[in-house]
């Protein structure tokens, strides 16, 4: 992205804006970085959802408050809620199935890249400068 500033030719008193214009090339260290970050930030948003659910399914009268990954509540709703958060989170990180299904998508769509070759049981991604490596790990075993 290139962040341009605008301002407002009708108003002059108003402060000008920042707007981010992307661009054909790509910040691979800020992908990179990003990546974990972001992955856990949305199963953080699929604890709230499924939480929410939860409530709702099982038709609970709770007060709830939720930023990002922080909970609250009445104080004597807390540990109803603590409960709650703990077994959707055990769903969502434990389910063998959700972890394996999860990999196998991930997977599929950087091999199905354009920009991605395979050589032999390697797989490489195509840069301006020169082939980029792609470590791509087995999902671990579970005992």
């Amino acid at each position: 992205m290139v962040s341009k500033q605008l301002k407002n030719s009708l108003l002059k008193n108003s402060k000008p804006i920042t707007v981010a214009i992307p661009t054909e090339q790509y910040d691979y260290a800020a992908i990179e970085r990003g990546l974990m970050a972001n992955l856990i930030h949305s199963l953080d948003s699929s604890n709230i959802h499924m939480l929410v659910k939860k409530i709702i399914d099982d038709k609970l009268e709770l007060n709830l408050y939720t930023i990002h990954d922080c909970f609250a509540s009445t104080s004597g709703e807390m540990a109803i809620i603590e409960k709650l958060i703990r077994e959707v989170f055990a769903n969502i990180y434990f389910s063998k199935d959700y972890v394996s299904r999860l990999d196998s998508i991930i997977t599929a769509q950087i091999k199905e890249d354009e920009n991605v070759y395979q050589k032999g049981d390697k797989f490489f991604f195509k840069n301006n400068s020169k082939p980029i490596e792609l470590d791509i790990p087995k999902l671990p075993s579970y005992n």
